[in-house]
């Protein structure tokens, strides 16, 4: 096979990825709690081995995908649509066998770096190959081409951030401080996402959401050496303003400071050899943070205000988190010879929420957007 680490040039960008999820049913107890086919790490495990990275394999994202290629060009999330349960269709069967396509896709193809396309191709995949039932998923790619940079000073590298999104997952971008760029994300209507669809055999047209990969919304971002790309799906979105995604981006580069008494959201960990925290701590925290959000009865998350604009919630009835299956990607961009700095927190991996959970004892959420 090809060995990522020999293709391409040095000084390429490439995303230096981790991952983290959890499923709503590990946290939120109600009557439609949903509770994923696969039952215990060993079945996950099985059903995830596609993903490859040892830690990846054991996350239960609920109804949620994601994929991270190992040519470091490309990634993808998903989120399969709930409202299946009620047909007895498991809506994370859509929404993983998509992302396993994508990441099949993306290694085998290795050059191809067009978002849609992985994005019509994979479904098509899916569509073909008869393994899914039914059901329908949002979806969003996003792929990097980079410059020369063979001449190009330390942090001044340049690239250009590709984006195919149908639905509401989101994407922002971070750099030196504050976001620079949030995708758009498409809405039939309020809380009705544009989606992916495979209609059972006895399903009428009409009868569910069904757009095709044509209607997604595509972008092209300008990247810079050392940005920060976070793609989540709406459970990120809907719980957690754009400003603590940042506080949690700038650990990510921070260098400087004492946070032993530093009280963020995103707690305190050890620094790597380039004296920054671990990104995959970072990634598994803000999971954490948003589970906080979505349990919360009191806190004004961005979902609260959404409802407010739509005019469907009076303020107090708007107060609250929503809970829902939580994924994020979180990529920094950096030269390609410079990607094995990670491999000292994980290779990538992103661990489980169980190294964590006592890390947000004290966090008290702030009413900010």
């Amino acid at each position: 096979g090809i060995d990522p680490d020999k293709e391409g040039m040095p000084d390429d960008l490439v995303l230096e990825s981790w991952a983290s999820c959890v499923a709503k049913a590990k946290y939120a107890k109600s009557k439609e709690d949903y509770v994923s086919d696969a039952h215990g790490v060993k079945q996950i495990t099985k059903r995830h081995a596609w993903r490859r990275r040892t830690n990846w394999i054991a996350l239960d994202c609920g109804e949620d995908s994601f994929f991270v290629s190992n040519n470091r060009r490309v990634v993808g999330i998903a989120d399969g649509v709930g409202g299946w349960r009620s047909t007895n269709i498991d809506p994370s069967e859509i929404s993983n066998a998509l992302m396993e396509q994508g990441k099949l896709l993306s290694e085998k193809e290795r050059n191809l770096t067009d978002p849609l396309e992985i994005l019509d191709r994979s479904f098509k995949a899916v569509v073909e190959s008869g393994s899914v039932r039914g059901g329908s998923t949002t979806a969003l790619i996003a792929t990097i081409d980079s410059a020369d940079n063979s001449s190009a000073p330390e942090g001044k590298a340049r690239a250009m951030l590709n984006i195919a999104n149908l639905g509401d997952s989101g994407l922002l971008v971070w750099r030196k401080n504050r976001v620079v760029y949030r995708a758009t994300e498409l809405q039939h209507r309020f809380n009705a996402p544009y989606q992916l669809a495979i209609l059972p055999r006895k399903a009428k047209s009409g009868e569910a959401i069904s757009d095709p990969p044509s209607k997604a919304f595509l972008d092209k971002v300008p990247l810079q050496e050392d940005d920060i790309v976070v793609l989540g799906t709406d459970g990120l979105f809907d719980n957690v303003p754009n400003s603590e995604i940042s506080e949690g981006c700038d650990l990510v580069l921070n260098t400087t400071g004492d946070y032993g008494n530093y009280v963020t959201p995103w707690g305190k960990w050890q620094r790597n050899s380039k004296g920054r925290l671990y990104a995959k701590d970072v990634v598994n925290d803000m999971v954490k943070a948003a589970t906080i959000n979505a349990k919360s009865k009191h806190f004004m998350t961005p979902f609260s205000y959404a409802l407010l604009e739509h005019g469907v919630a009076t303020v107090e009835e708007a107060k609250g988190g929503k809970p829902d299956d939580i994924t994020i990607i979180l990529a920094r961009v950096v030269r390609r010879k410079n990607w094995r700095e990670a491999k000292g927190c994980g290779d990538g991996d992103a661990g489980t929420l169980r190294d964590v959970g006592a890390k947000f004892a004290g966090y008290t959420n702030k009413p900010t957007m």
